[in-house]
């Protein structure tokens, strides 16, 4: 497919500076100009088709970006700002708007953007005066040919009077999104390849986008992607649904591997976890800094499992082996603002990440990859879904699933929570655990409930279990771990009501 050759996109440029056209203008112009030359039939089986053939073809690397960009740091990038104005769609008064981001710092990779509109596809070239150059910046020469880095889309969301951001894409396949009155934090990406092994993990890529034209009651933002990268190539289609407490993606995808892979990520979520309570480093006043507090994971069997997240000190991959999964994410469900004392990150907004397919996945695991990190500029958690057979140069693969991006737990999710917990280690070897748990969607709890813990380990003692009841539908679990020299203790902890489980299944690995 060849929706824009770069020698028709060259002259598409030329015959705008010779124009002289406003940025508004020359947006305009490019449209037009491509609109009559390379103008495609489009639909999802375009980009499957795509798929295919790129599969079939060694891979090839992008061209570096050019020095000037890649050597800029993280504040310098800052100074690159989308022209507002120019936004896509806005001047035709639609309910989404498109900005797109610029390459540089760490933000290397070309994304080609098309538009579709009544079934046919163009290609939308880049110009920098789309875009600000400030400060240090102004005299910074951008070629025609540098390509974007990725977008985002705007649209007034529930409850807001003004065209807010909702959902970005950029860098490799990542994106994330979110809903009314939240910040961005967790994200999603495409695929995981060769992901929490002891050698490089491989970074597939979406190369192309082709963007959805709105209608002007459009409830939601259509968008499809070729992804490329040295194992797998693959197509996208993604449907956002903006929303007031909560923001989805339904994501339907068709992957086809050129060679075989070691480990996949499927629904691959991205967070940071730095600090709670105990370890909190000297001289920072925050408690916590997160932007995910936990792992939650909903099996076939109707178990629930809550996994409290770690800064560990060594990389760490914990591997939960169900008969299938109906979804998992990284939740944030410390939701109040005292908890971080963060006015300017506001962690306390930050959304959770729910990944849920559309029939269960079946042979395989959740993965929780945890990184050491000592700063929470960096994503050190990542989670996903690894099946037990890896695919073969040659598979294909098919998934249709959604991502939820905000505050709402998984409604189906009845039991009780665990909502805090603190881990502290004794001179004398032992660990003590507290564990708070609320209600959940069962409050309240009846006044003559007679509620149990059920606490294990997979090496070690446990000691000196207790249950404080002293708050109405809130119960903290208290015990003693002493474990075996250094050998990692796998922990688990429910409530139970006579034969009844009351609450998700707390986890906890203790190294």
């Amino acid at each position: 497919m060849s929706l824009i050759t770069r020698r028709n996109l060259f002259k598409l440029l030329g015959l705008a500076a010779a124009l002289k056209c406003a940025p508004r203008e020359l947006l305009r112009a490019a449209e037009d100009r491509a609109g009559t030359t390379d103008q495609q039939p489009f639909s999802y089986e375009t980009v499957r088709d795509a798929a295919r053939l790129v599969a079939k073809q060694a891979y090839r690397a992008q061209s570096p970006l050019p020095k000037s960009l890649a050597k800029l740091n993280y504040d310098a990038y800052r100074l690159i700002a989308f022209r507002h104005e120019e936004a896509l769609w806005r001047d035709d008064k639609l309910p989404f708007w498109t900005e797109f981001h610029h390459r540089g710092f760490v933000h290397r990779d070309q994304v080609d953007m098309f538009i579709v509109a009544n079934g046919k596809a163009k290609s939308l070239p880049f110009d920098p005066r789309f875009f600000q150059y400030r400060g240090k910046l102004s005299d910074l020469h951008v070629s025609s040919d540098c390509g974007f880095a990725g977008l985002r889309f705007l649209c007034r969301l529930p409850e807001r009077e003004h065209y807010q951001e909702f959902c970005s894409f950029q860098g490799a396949s990542y994106f994330r999104a979110i809903p009314s009155h939240e910040v961005y934090g967790s994200s999603a990406r495409g695929i995981a390849v060769d992901i929490g092994l002891p050698e490089p993990e491989e970074f597939p890529k979406f190369t192309k986008l082709w963007l959805d034209t709105p209608s002007s009651d459009s409830a939601t933002m259509r968008m499809w992607a070729l992804l490329d990268g040295p194992s797998v190539a693959g197509a996208y289609e993604f449907v956002i649904t903006p929303g007031l407490k909560e923001t989805t993606l339904d994501i339907r995808a068709d992957l086809h591997f050129r060679r075989t892979v070691k480990k996949l990520g499927l629904g691959p979520l991205t967070s940071m976890w730095m600090w709670e309570g105990a370890g909190k480093p000297a001289g920072d006043h925050r408690p916590e800094v997160h932007d995910a507090d936990g792992l939650l994971v909903a099996s076939d069997s109707g178990e629930w499992l809550w996994r409290p997240l770690r800064n560990p000190k060594s990389v760490s991959v914990a591997r939960y082996q169900f008969g299938g999964v109906r979804g998992f994410g990284l939740l944030q469900r410390e939701r109040a603002l005292d908890a971080y004392r963060d006015g300017e990150a506001l962690y306390h907004l930050r959304p959770g990440i729910w990944m849920s397919p559309r029939e269960s996945w079946k042979d395989g695991a959740v993965e929780l990859l945890e990184i050491p990190s000592d700063t929470e500029a960096n994503d050190n958690i990542a989670a996903y879904w690894c099946p037990d057979k890896p695919p073969q140069a040659g598979d294909s693969l098919t998934l249709d699933y959604r991502v939820a991006c905000g505050s709402l737990e998984p409604a189906s999710h009845v039991g009780a929570r665990a909502v805090k917990t603190s881990v502290t280690a004794r001179e004398n070897g032992g660990t003590e655990i507290a564990i708070r748990w609320n209600a959940g969607t069962q409050r309240p709890w009846p006044l003559d409930l007679q509620i149990q813990p059920v606490v294990s380990t997979s090496v070690g003692e446990i000691r000196d279990v207790k249950l404080d009841a002293s708050e109405r539908d809130v119960r903290t679990v208290r015990f003693t771990l002493l474990r075996e020299a250094d050998r990692p203790a796998e922990l688990r902890v429910f409530l139970r009501a006579g034969a009844d489980a009351l609450s998700e299944t707390w986890s906890y690995l203790c190294n």
